[in-house]
């Protein structure tokens, strides 16, 4: 009843000066909506000085109504909202060498983000497409709900049979993507055009994805091939490999987020994610690299493209130069809707001076099926200097719907 209510004002709204013939009953039936709310509280605690400690919030609204036309056609609205809120402190100017953070000096409560995307989606037969201002969910583009990577273009897929599925998509321009600065996606916006294709596969022993990518005048062409082997799933274990290879422009023609003329060397960057889940225990080992070349393999580093480490702080090397990480984390179900774990990654990078490592101890609660609790403490160590280490609280309330 509260789906149908939240729509109705709208709709009432809209059809007093659009369409006023059509009856209200009639123009809310068979809407779906979904979404998420989320409340999120840090404390941030930079470098060796207390003085320095501060608070942030981040507040979250989600909402996504599907109006069906009919049996093949249907439009998509989708709307969402994103606040943070930064104390007062003069001295918080973000946490030097890790953008991650996306510590934004921001003193008005009432400031954020604002997304809204509307399209038309189409099924029939296999065939799906979506036309308009869209989703664009690839393994480069950010995968965060709340600053999801979108732009106005059309992504179409065919399920040719036997578990494969071909697909190719154009972006005019996207949304929260940064490719020469990865970690600060957040807001920003590459007007370059984007086009992709891809072909997946999946059967009992095996889920594979090969995509490919070009980028105007940024990258001429990347491939990005994800693997997750599912054979010893029966015993709990499960194999994650990412690989991706990326030749950028030439110089000549280099023109990206502002950024003109840069000679950047082509990039690689892999990842080896085993997993365990087995009754109440859940852990996961690994291991990512990036190569030593001053390219760029993806545009956010929240994209599902190197977005493998458990930690939460530091999440994502893909883009990073000479970057090597290991990575754990092991969890243990207390109960039916309590989980405790422990994270931890270490990054060795080539230079040395940037070596780190971050410990997280984590507590994740299920109040219900919609709504869930967390609570982590991640402290952030840069073995040759005190100056870019945080600890970091969150605590954290989601519903889903």
């Amino acid at each position: 009843m509260l789906k149908k209510l939240s729509l109705a004002a709208l709709v009432a709204l809209g059809s007093v000066s659009v369409a006023s013939a059509t009856p209200l009953t009639d123009a809310i039936k068979n809407v779906d909506l979904s979404g998420m709310l989320r409340i999120r509280f840090y404390n941030e605690n930079p470098g060796d000085d207390d003085a320095n400690n501060w608070n942030k919030w981040r507040t979250n609204g989600i909402f996504i109504f599907k109006i069906p036309v009919d049996e093949h056609i249907k439009f998509v609205y989708r709307a969402s909202v994103q606040t943070y809120f930064k104390s007062d402190d003069d001295s918080a100017e973000g946490i030097p060498g890790n953008n991650n953070l996306k510590a934004l000096a921001l003193n008005d409560v009432d400031t954020g983000t604002m997304n809204n995307l509307l399209f038309m989606a189409y099924s029939n037969n296999g065939l799906n497409a979506i036309i308009g201002k869209i989703p664009v969910k690839t393994p480069i583009t950010s995968a965060d709900p709340a600053t999801p990577g979108h732009g106005a273009g059309a992504i179409v897929s065919y399920n040719v049979g036997n578990g494969l599925t071909v697909a190719a998509g154009y972006v005019d321009a996207i949304r929260h993507a940064k490719a020469t600065n990865y970690h600060k996606y957040v807001g920003n916006t590459e007007a370059n055009s984007i086009y992709t294709a891809a072909a997946i596969y999946s059967n009992d022993l095996v889920d594979a994805q090969l995509w490919y990518f070009h980028i105007n005048k940024a990258i001429d062409s990347e491939f990005v091939l994800s693997a997750n082997v599912k054979a010893l799933k029966d015993y709990g274990v499960t194999i994650k490999a990412n690989y991706a290879t990326s030749n950028m422009a030439d110089a000549d023609d280099f023109n990206i987020d502002g950024v003109k003329g840069a000679d950047l060397s082509d990039k690689d960057y892999f990842d080896v994610t085993v997993k365990y889940d087995q009754d109440a225990i859940h852990g996961l080992i690994g291991y990512a690299s990036a190569s030593d070349d001053d390219g760029v393999v993806t545009t956010a580093d929240d994209s599902p493209l190197g977005n493998v480490l458990p930690t939460q702080q530091r999440t994502n090397i893909a883009n990073d130069y000479d970057t090597d990480a290991i990575y754990a984390m092991l969890g243990y179900d207390v109960t039916n809707a309590l989980n405790v774990s422990v994270r931890y990654a270490n990054f060795d990078a080539g230079d040395d001076d940037n070596d780190a490592d971050e410990y997280v101890v984590q507590a994740d609660y299920k109040y219900n099926k919609k709504l869930s609790f967390q609570a982590y403490y991640s402290a952030y160590d840069v073995d040759n200097t005190d100056d870019e280490d945080n600890d970091e609280i969150r605590l954290q309330a989601l519903y889903k719907f």
